[in-house]
C-alpha cells in the first residue's frame, strides 16, 4: 500500500483508540497522547507474561480476541506467530480498522479473520487455545456470562482484565458494593456501566 493511501485511509476514521506505527513514519493517533504509554504498559504487564507461559511464542496456537477493537492484541498475537487469530467486536468501525492495520502491516491474511457481532449471540466456530478479553469486561452488562462465552471455545489460557465485576446484580469494588454508575448503551445490545474506553 502506498504511504499516501495508507495515511488517507487512517485519517478517514474519526477516532483511533490504539497507536499503530507503520513504515514511512505513518501512525494512528489516539485522542489522548498518554494512551500509547498506557497500552505499552498493559502489553508488558499482560502480554509478555502470556508469552512466558507459552515458551516465548504462540506458534501452534489459535487465538480468539474478544472485543478486539482495532486489533491491537490480535496483532501482538499474530506477531508472536499464532497459527490463527480471530477478532470479534460489536462495532463495524473497529473491524474495518483492524482489517486496515493487518493489511498495512503486510500480514498473511489467511491466518486471521475479524468479525462483527454481539459476543453473546455470535457463533464462535472451532476451538481456541488462547482467549484474550482485555478491557471488554468493563463494558458489558453480563460479565460473568462472558466467561461462559470464553469457556465454550475450550481454551488452554484466558487473559482477561476488568475494573468491576458484576455478580448476582451487585456491583463490587474492593469487596464492597459500589455506587451505581451512569448507564449507557452497550456494544452487546444491553445496558452497560460507564467505565471508560477499552
Amino acid at each position: 500500500m502506498e504511504p499516501r493511501e495508507l495515511q488517507e485511509r487512517i485519517s478517514a476514521f474519526p477516532r483511533w483508540h490504539y497507536r499503530f506505527e507503520f513504515e514511512h513514519g505513518i501512525a494512528t493517533r489516539p485522542p489522548d497522547p498518554g494512551m500509547a504509554n498506557r497500552h505499552e504498559q498493559r502489553r508488558r504487564y499482560i502480554f509478555e507474561p502470556l508469552l512466558t507461559l507459552t515458551g516465548g511464542s504462540l506458534r501452534g496456537r489459535r487465538v480468539l480476541d474478544l472485543g478486539c477493537n482495532a486489533g491491537y492484541w490480535s496483532l501482538l498475537a499474530a506477531e508472536a506467530h499464532a497459527d490463527f487469530v480471530v477478532g470479534i467486536d460489536a462495532r463495524e468501525v473497529h473491524i474495518e480498522q483492524a482489517n486496515l492495520v493487518f493489511e498495512a502491516k503486510g500480514l498473511d491474511r489467511s491466518r486471521d479473520r475479524f468479525e462483527q457481532g454481539n459476543l453473546f449471540r455470535h457463533p464462535i466456530e472451532g476451538r481456541y487455545d488462547v482467549v484474550l478479553c482485555l478491557g471488554l469486561l468493563d463494558h458489558v452488562a453480563k460479565p460473568v456470562e462472558l466467561f461462559d462465552v470464553m469457556a465454550r471455545s475450550g481454551p488452554e489460557l484466558i487473559r482477561a482484565r476488568h475494573r468491576n465485576l458484576a455478580l448476582q446484580g451487585e456491583r463490587l469494588r474492593g469487596g464492597e458494593p459500589a455506587r451505581p454508575r451512569q448507564r449507557r448503551g452497550s456494544r452487546d445490545g444491553a445496558d452497560t456501566e460507564q467505565a471508560g474506553d477499552l
